[in-house]
């Protein structure tokens, strides 16, 4: 168990609440200090709540003592983890596996139906409320999705099965996803048909990313223009991701 990897991961999580409340003018914080940012987020954030009792699972789950006294800390620990888990599931509706592998920067704008199964997400996600991630009804561990890093998921958005979401790709509202995206794309629909060339970029947002060298890659690779595909598929006027940039 690494207490400076969980210390450096939950601090991503809560500067990116931080960044988008001052975005968003909810509090003026930017006279104050960064530990009273921090809790004044965790405080008013049901998303920031959710990831942090997932981030301190997550390391319990794969924390291995070797002494009988550490074996028998890390089993008090998870009975706690556990009545906390179920605390903030009640009174958040947002569950996250303790067992989903999620890069830093994870952004849940709004609480309520919000489940994530034990599932594999890059840096910088954004998902909205009413969305389910999860495995197919099929068993085996190749049955969940692996989404890439700054992936926007839109509400009431359904991703499931063994697909991968590229980087920088969209899932639109009420979307039912059951095949692979390629990065920045557009999954529309349900079921869900791929859009190329509408990536996610003015819609996840977080602090230093101008300086993010992988986004920087991959906005370079969306401008050129042998990228830039021209056939997408078309969709009805009105349809698309419209709405779902509220988180």
């Amino acid at each position: 168990m690494s207490f400076s990897s969980l210390r450096a991961v939950v601090r991503a999580d809560a500067g990116r609440y931080v960044h988008l409340l001052e975005l968003d003018g909810t509090a003026a914080l930017q006279h104050e200090v960064p530990a009273v940012k921090v809790l004044r987020a965790l405080t008013i954030c049901q998303g920031l709540q959710a990831t942090l009792v997932h981030r301190v699972g997550h390391e319990l789950v794969h924390w291995q003592p070797a002494s009988a006294a550490g074996r028998v800390v890390r089993l008090a620990a998870r009975v706690l983890h556990f009545a906390a888990n179920r605390f903030v599931e009640a009174s958040t509706g947002i569950s996250v596996a303790e067992r989903a592998s999620i890069g830093p920067g994870l952004y849940i704008g709004h609480f309520g139906g919000v489940i994530i199964g034990a599932v594999t997400m890059g840096e910088n996600c954004t998902v909205s409320h009413g969305i389910t991630i999860g495995r197919s009804g099929r068993t085996g561990e190749n049955t969940r999705p692996t989404l890439g890093d700054r992936v926007w998921v839109g509400p009431g958005a359904v991703v499931t099965g063994a697909i991968h979401l590229g980087d920088d790709s969209v899932v639109g509202a009420n979307s039912v996803v059951t095949r692979d995206v390629p990065a920045r794309a557009t999954a529309v629909g349900a079921p869900a048909r791929i859009l190329p060339g509408r990536p996610s970029f003015e819609m996840v947002v977080y602090a230093g990313q101008d300086d993010d060298a992988g986004r920087a890659a991959s906005l370079a690779a969306w401008r050129r223009p042998e990228i830039r595909l021209d056939d997408a598929e078309t969709v009805p006027e009105g349809a698309g991701v419209a709405g779902a940039q509220d988180a």
